[in-house]
């Protein structure tokens, strides 16, 4: 399914919106990874989303005037001006060779500040953790966003980890021993060394039950003037980018399963 407006310039950003949501409503029983930054295969940033922003304030600022994506709670007074596009999921992966990994919000909490260093307080491993993240701009931002409203963080440890791209990420965590690895699209670690962990005993390959999972909103916010032709690459690109990733996560949970079989 492609959106209507490839074809036809006719319909108004709510249809377009509207169609988008269709599009990715049978993807919303799965947890989605952030698909943040304005794909630089149709447009630049400047030419169409002006503002990624976690911030209510600067979001109040800017709407109206701008295209922004917002990731969080959006203030009640302005929540009819914005558009829902999907409840994101922060999807974390270890090193394959830990095995199943399953931790708390807390710990995930102390492993970001800290607190704890080595796989042997979490598991039988006694190895170093690493924590990896994804170094672009906006990534870093919605890593900080994610750290410390879904995990409680207050302090980023300094030690961390990872590479600009997610190929590199996908990299990095891979030879790595002990990685941790967060802010990876599930698109990328197809074949390599990384796993995903279940978060309170919630695996990302499983459909999601409730609210168990650790989610945030994404938003967009589109003004009168929005090209309707850019808004509809943007939101095909990343529609297409939320398939790829929900189907990357049911071929690892296939592919899990079918080496427990064995």
């Amino acid at each position: 399914m492609t959106l209507r407006l490839s074809t036809s310039w006719n319909a108004t950003s709510d249809t377009l919106i509207a169609e988008f949501r269709q599009r990715t409503l049978p993807l919303s029983k799965f947890l989605l990874a952030p698909t943040s930054v304005c794909p630089a295969t149709i447009l630049s940033p400047e030419d169409f989303v002006r503002s990624y922003t976690f911030s209510a304030s600067d979001l109040a600022a800017r709407i109206g005037t701008e295209t922004i994506v917002h990731t969080g709670k959006a203030p009640d007074q302005i929540a009819d001006r914005l558009h829902l596009l999907y409840k994101a999921s922060p999807i974390i992966y270890a090193h394959r060779d830990l095995g199943a990994i399953d931790l708390t919000l807390e710990q995930i909490r102390d492993v970001i500040e800290g607190r704890i260093e080595d796989w042997r307080e979490l598991s039988s491993h006694n190895v170093p953790i690493r924590p990896c993240v994804h170094k672009g701009a906006v990534q870093k931002s919605v890593f900080r966003t994610v750290a410390e409203r879904n995990f409680g963080v207050k302090t980023i440890r300094g030690d961390l980890d990872g590479a600009a791209t997610y190929e590199g990420l996908t990299h990095r965590g891979a030879t790595l021993p002990g990685a941790l690895v967060f802010g990876l699209r599930p698109e990328f670690t197809l074949g390599s060394m990384l796993k995903p962990i279940s978060i309170g005993g919630t695996w990302p390959g499983a459909p999601v039950k409730g609210s168990k999972y650790p989610s945030q909103e994404v938003w967009l916010a589109v003004p009168d003037t929005c090209d309707i032709r850019s808004l509809a690459r943007y939101l095909e690109v990343v529609a297409c980018r939320m398939e790829r990733d929900v189907a990357a996560l049911r071929k690892i949970a296939v592919d899990l399963g079918a080496r427990s079989a064995a």
